[in-house]
Parts: C-alpha cells; sequence; structure tokens
C-alpha cells in the first residue's frame, strides 16, 4: 500500500509539473506573437557579450 502511494503521489507532482510547463511554453508562445515586435526589439537591444557572461542570466541583468 505504501510503495503505490509514494507512486501516485510522484504521478500526480509530474502531472503538476509538466502542466506548469506547458502553461509556461503556451503563455510564452503567445506573449511572443502578441509583442513580436516589442520582443525583437528590446532583445536586439542587449548586447550579445552581456547576454553570454558567465554567472548572470538575461532576466536578471536589467535589475542589477
Amino acid at each position: 500500500m505504501g510503495s503505490s502511494k509514494v507512486a501516485s503521489k510522484s504521478a500526480v507532482l509530474g502531472i503538476a509539473v509538466v502542466g506548469t510547463v506547458l502553461a509556461f511554453v503556451i503563455g510564452a508562445q503567445a506573449g511572443a506573437l502578441l509583442n513580436g515586435r516589442v520582443m525583437n526589439q528590446s532583445v536586439g537591444a542587449v548586447p550579445m557579450p552581456v547576454m553570454g557572461s558567465a554567472g548572470s542570466s538575461p532576466v536578471h541583468t536589467h535589475v542589477r
């Protein structure tokens, strides 16, 4: 009984993670379609060395 309970818990957690990732991807696609010009301009304005520098992610670059 115990192992099946753990298995169902991990399955539910897996489904939740997959659902969250899927929703994020769909939202990102919709946002890219709606704001395509704005996204292209803002990404194009950021120099590539800043994007590729080690230890800093592009998401947090504008905060620092």
